[in-house]
């Protein structure tokens, strides 16, 4: 899995304290703690594209930007995004929507970190993950089994 933290996670470091806004491990420790295996990628603790109102002044811009994310997650070959932050969630699986309708082949499944907890623990995925753009099934179904 590949953890995007988001900017407002980490900064402002010196107020938030949450974790080390250059080597954060928290989120990681989680997701292992699940069972979950998480891979380092180019641009992890970037701006995913969204933040400070980008996304709805210059859209095209925050596509741009998705896009090197986007492309430095598929280069770490992995299963799926993981984030803290609804509006990057949001970016993520919204903009690869707007990314594959532009022509680029962009689908990895992106889920809240809230959602991984809940999947690994046996809720319902019509309860916790139901809403997404970008299909997950394939990484719900090796969370749970075919039985949820």
């Amino acid at each position: 899995m590949a953890i995007f933290h988001g900017c407002h996670y980490l900064r402002p470091s010196d107020v938030l304290g949450t974790d080390d806004p250059e080597d954060p491990k928290k989120i990681q420790d989680i997701i292992s703690a699940l069972g979950g295996r998480t891979v380092p990628w180019i641009g992890q603790l970037e701006c995913c594209g969204a933040g400070g109102g980008l996304r709805a002044r210059e859209p095209e811009r925050a596509l741009t930007i998705l896009e090197e994310r986007v492309k430095g997650i598929k280069d770490a070959e992995v299963d799926a995004i993981v984030t803290v932050c609804p509006f990057c969630f949001l970016q993520f699986d919204m903009g690869q929507d707007a990314l594959r309708e532009a022509g680029s082949d962009y689908s990895i499944p992106v889920f809240h970190l809230n959602q991984l907890i809940a999947l690994t623990q046996g809720a319902e995925a019509s309860h916790v993950a139901r809403m997404s753009k970008t299909p997950r099934q394939s990484v719900i179904t090796s969370i749970q089994g075919d039985g949820k």
